[in-house]
């Protein structure tokens, strides 16, 4: 695909940028996703939604799906009551972490400074040394941002996400 003109904007989705070489058909739908405390809703079999902060996962097995939606016909809000699974800090830059990192835009490293602090850039950047090392990532770094930011590139680190995700996650997770 991206031989004929199309870029790899996110893990799972190309966009059209034949006309003049800007980026203008990504889809709309999908950008919800991957922004920084935004909300979603999403419906079927193990569909996940995120609604005020609090995100919330469909049974994967449709025995259990069908029970779940029995019970919201009782129940219509059962599935809105903010459970132990809330965002506390430290999920919330684990969520921003995978999301951004599964897009070609990347992570913004002086955003995660602003809003959580120094350390957990220092943290990141071990976590995502892995990745430079293979050459699956980018750091890109500017007059305008002190931090830069940090991108998978395409296609090796798109394909090796999990795995550099994980080692990101893992250091985070040893500071918290």
């Amino acid at each position: 695909l991206r031989s004929k003109s199309f870029e790899h904007y996110e893990i799972s989705s190309y966009a059209d940028r034949s006309d003049s070489g800007n980026i203008s058909y990504r889809s709309q739908h999908n950008s919800n996703y991957w922004g920084y405390r935004t909300s979603w809703f999403a419906i079927g079999l193990g569909a996940t939604s995120r609604v005020n902060g609090v995100r919330i996962a469909r049974p994967r097995a449709l025995s259990d799906y069908c029970q779940w939606a029995e019970q919201l016909s009782s129940e219509p809000l059962a599935y809105m009551v903010p459970g132990e699974d809330d965002d506390d800090d430290n999920d919330e830059l684990l969520d921003l972490a995978m999301t951004r990192l599964r897009t070609s835009d990347g992570l913004d490293l002086d955003f995660v400074a602003e809003k959580f602090g120094q350390k957990c850039v220092v943290d990141i950047l071990c976590g995502f040394q892995l990745a430079l090392d293979l050459n699956l990532g980018t750091r890109i770094t500017s007059e305008q941002n002190k931090l830069g930011s940090i991108r998978l590139n395409d296609p090796g680190g798109f394909l090796f996400s999990n795995n550099i995700i994980s080692n990101v996650f893992l250091e985070l997770e040893k500071s918290s």
